[in-house]
Order: structure tokens, then sequence, then C-alpha cells
């Protein structure tokens, strides 16, 4: 009988609880292009003073850098293994060293 009385007292408890209720995602606003022809672009930045190996833990993800301080083209590390070109959008390894870039 106590047995009865329990399983009955959590088979209502399981369906009297309010279940939470998933609240819509907000969508991000889109970005206006003003501009519809591509040309280019000129940023100023400094380069950091020292190389560092990209592949290192320590090296910052989503930060753009060079490989050489006389180099046209920006590189992001976007995993521990994975650099991406910012120009091409081309994939590479992250087996070099690099210039940290601030813009």
């Amino acid at each position: 009988m106590a047995e009865d009385t329990k399983t009955q007292s959590n088979n209502t408890d399981n369906s009297t609880q309010a279940k939470r209720k998933r609240l819509p995602r907000k969508a991000l606003p889109s970005a206006v292009q003003s501009n519809t022809n591509r040309s280019e672009l000129t940023i100023k930045g400094r380069i950091s003073s020292a190389a560092k190996a990209v592949s290192a833990s320590d090296f910052p993800l989503f930060r753009a850098f060079i490989l050489s301080p006389d180099a046209d083209e920006l590189f992001v590390k976007t995993t521990k293994n994975t650099i991406i070109s910012l120009s091409t959008g081309d994939r590479y390894s992250s087996s070099c060293s690099g210039y940290l870039v601030i813009l």
C-alpha cells in the first residue's frame, strides 16, 4: 500500500510541474552595405614587434595577423589547427609563425 501511494505521488508530481517555455531567438539586424561594387580599402594598423607561433595555445583566436612584416595578406586563427586568409577565404594549417596586427 505504501509503495502504491509513493508511485502515485511521483506520477502526479511529474505531470503537474510546469514546463519552462522557450523564448524565441531574437534575430540579429542585417548589415547594410552602402556600396554595391567592390573596391579596395586601406586600413592602418600596428604590427607586433616579434613573431609568435600561431599553433601555440596562447595565440588568440579570431585576431588578425600577418605572416611577415612586409606581407599584404591578413589571416585569422579560427581553431587550434586552422587559419583562414581574409582575402581569399582559403584554409591553411596553423603550423607557422605570425605577427599580430592591431587595427
